[in-house]
């Protein structure tokens, strides 16, 4: 959505590509519900402050929530493979 909004053809046609390529992986993650609130709760708070036009805040959370993923994510490896 966020491409979209952009208007930019380039942004849309990355982000289509990165997502298809996700796809099937996602599919593979666990969705624990207190993961799920959280990150559609920093979605919604994303789009605030964009429509506020605060986009030093929504680098910010944009930050926050992909270490925050690649956090779940990481644990969620074997042991072998975190070596």
């Amino acid at each position: 959505s966020l491409a979209e909004a952009a208007h930019s053809p380039r942004l849309l046609e990355a982000m289509a590509e990165v997502q298809s390529e996700l796809d099937e992986v996602i599919e593979l993650v666990p969705h624990p519900q207190e993961v799920l609130q959280r990150s559609n709760d920093q979605h919604r708070e994303l789009v605030a402050l964009l429509r506020k036009g605060d986009a030093d805040g929504a680098a910010k959370l944009i930050r926050e929530h992909v270490e925050g993923t690649e956090y779940f994510l990481a644990g969620m490896l074997p042991a072998a493979e975190a070596d």
